[in-house]
């Protein structure tokens, strides 16, 4: 949770005081990623396979789907 004298502080600020202390944040956590979205992007993956670059839809083929799954339905 944010202490909320911090907060009182933040939203004392101007547009560009916030973009600038956006950057420094941003500089700051660089590289993070939370735990709980690497999780997600190893199980995604994993879901994947081996040969991800290949499994794929193009949209042109997506839109011949949806068409033939309508006419079908």
């Amino acid at each position: 949770m944010v202490d909320p004298v911090l907060m009182e502080q933040v939203e004392q600020l101007s547009e560009s005081d916030l973009l600038e202390l956006r950057r420094a944040i941003d500089a700051k956590l660089d590289d993070y990623v939370p735990p709980a979205i690497l999780v997600e992007i190893e199980h995604r993956l994993t879901e994947m396979g081996p040969d991800p670059v290949t499994d794929y839809v193009t949209l042109d083929e997506f839109r011949r789907q949806v068409r033939t799954h309508r006419r079908s339905a």
